[in-house]
């Protein structure tokens, strides 16, 4: 490991990916994924991720990603044969697929972490591979907000099917305990699922590694909170103007006593114009939806990496909320138009805007960094076992 220095480094992120190179890539992947019932996804997934790592310069460096499909179908056909497996005892007992259920859940934890250590044993940068640190242990702990929710609503399901079995409801009232029980359920996943994100983005974070650099996420869960308040608020407003204009309209109508005015709410009318009516109450819909999308993701990548930094590298992340909600109207609008065949355009000027808003500044010599690494130390190679054990999961 090389010593801090005092005068920072910038390290400039851009992606220098197109659309029309990545939609002749999407479009080959589509078509063989279908013809092949889907066995090509993962060398789809690894052609794409191979694309998306190459055009992204760091320093004016690219990524670089060295999965092979091969060991990537290992996990498609895990995640397939459980599914299958899901559907056809769920027709034949429903009570063996809620077990089915809370196995899967139990095992996401150590599913996710061997889908993380797949992910950057095979990312590099300047010939050097990433590395995952983080033990089986901790992927637990950083699950347990979400977990212990779920043995809490599992809980509070079987004592209300008891007190439902055990009593005498009359007129329609054994439904209230599980009406109870759905409102207690929401109201504790509301209250841990932010903090679900805050250990799940720390456990990602911290434990990646890099030619010996580790990353310290600075933000707090209170944080995470705020942003998801701020995403219910931003979307609650994007409503407004829809409500108004409704209201006002209908409001008119009923006190008007103007007889065009009132002709213009008939059956025959509002048939009339039920296409354009449609068309705003959509634009109003895809506003709202987007808001709350655009609103939580610049937040939270301003959160994660806005905070993230070490003794050797700092992180900077300037998402904004505009250009990312104009980014995604126009990505929505457009894809919708030409019948989903925008969609790798969209994804490609997604992950500019994303990527080229976070900055990274060294403190440290990069250059002796890396020759040093190249040497044969154990970050520089990464974990050799996961080429054994690693799977991905497809996500």
């Amino acid at each position: 490991m090389t010593n801090p220095t005092s005068a920072g480094q910038p390290l400039h992120i851009r992606f220098t990916g197109s659309g029309s190179e990545y939609f002749r890539i999407w479009i080959v992947n589509l078509l063989l994924t279908i013809l092949t019932l889907g066995l090509y996804h993962p060398w789809a997934k690894a052609r794409r991720l191979r694309y998306f790592h190459g055009n992204t310069l760091v320093g004016g460096h690219p990524m670089g990603f060295h999965g092979q499909p091969i060991q990537m179908l290992k996990g498609t056909l895990l995640v397939a044969a459980f599914l299958l497996a899901y559907v056809f005892v769920g027709r034949v007992s429903p009570g063996l697929q809620a077990l089915m259920t809370l196995a899967a859940l139990a095992a996401m934890p150590a599913l996710l972490r061997s889908a993380l250590r797949f992910r950057l044993t095979h990312t590099s940068w300047r010939g050097l591979r990433f590395g995952f640190t983080g033990t089986m242990a901790q992927a637990y702990r950083s699950h347990w907000p979400i977990l212990g929710a779920f043995a809490g609503v599992v809980v509070l399901t079987i004592v209300a099917s008891a007190a439902v079995s055990s009593a005498s409801y009359t007129n329609g009232l054994e439904g209230v305990p599980f009406l109870a029980v759905l409102t207690l359920s929401m109201l504790i996943m509301l209250g841990v699922v932010p903090l679900w994100w805050h250990r799940q983005a720390r456990y990602r974070m911290e434990h990646a590694a890099f030619a010996g650099v580790g990353v310290r996420m600075k933000a707090g869960a209170s944080a995470f909170y705020g942003a998801l308040v701020g995403t219910a608020g931003v979307s609650t407003l994007a409503t407004v103007p829809a409500v108004l204009v409704i209201t006002v309209m209908l409001l008119t109508a009923a006190t008007s006593d103007d007889e065009g005015m009132q002709q213009m709410f008939t059956p025959q009318a509002l048939e009339s114009t039920a296409w354009w009516t449609a068309a705003v109450l959509a634009f109003c819909y895809l506003l709202a939806v987007c808001s709350g999308k655009a609103y939580y993701a610049s937040r939270m990548q301003n959160i994660v990496w806005g905070r993230a930094g070490s003794d050797q590298i700092r992180f900077q992340s300037r998402l904004g909320f505009l250009p990312t909600l104009t980014l995604y109207m126009k990505n929505a609008l457009l894809t919708v138009l030409s019948l989903g065949l925008y969609w790798p355009f969209a994804q490609v000027a997604l992950a500019r805007l994303r990527l080229e808003a976070v900055s990274a500044e060294l403190f440290t010599d990069v250059d002796a960094m890396v020759s040093s690494q190249r040497g044969g130390s154990a970050h520089a190679t990464g974990d050799a076992g996961v080429d054994a054990f690693g799977i991905d999961m497809g996500l």
